[in-house]
């Protein structure tokens, strides 16, 4: 086991809350495309096995949602694919908001 998971998850704990109001604030795809991206990665987003899993739409649909969670400081980009500003923010993706 990973000496920092406890660490890591009392911290993920410990921004429950500010998670949950952020994910309630933000639109039915803003919100697939963060579980789209905490579940499957950047490379994958676009796929159309993603978009299908996670109910994204069209790719464009996509491309909308990420760039507007960019312009949100929740994401960022970097060498054309996006990437948690806050690196705990998918790890409480992938464990509480699915």
């Amino acid at each position: 086991m990973d000496e920092k998971a406890p660490t890591m998850w009392r911290l993920v704990i410990g921004q429950s809350t500010y998670y949950e109001l952020l994910w309630e604030q933000l639109p039915a795809r803003q919100r697939a495309a963060l579980q789209a991206l905490a579940h499957r990665g950047a490379a994958e987003i676009y796929s159309q096995t993603v978009r299908e899993d996670f109910r994204l739409g069209p790719a464009s649909s996509v491309q909308k949602a990420l760039q507007s969670l960019d312009s949100q400081d929740i994401l960022d980009r970097y060498r054309g694919e996006y990437f948690f500003l806050d690196p705990l923010l998918p790890c409480w993706i992938r464990t509480k908001a699915l």
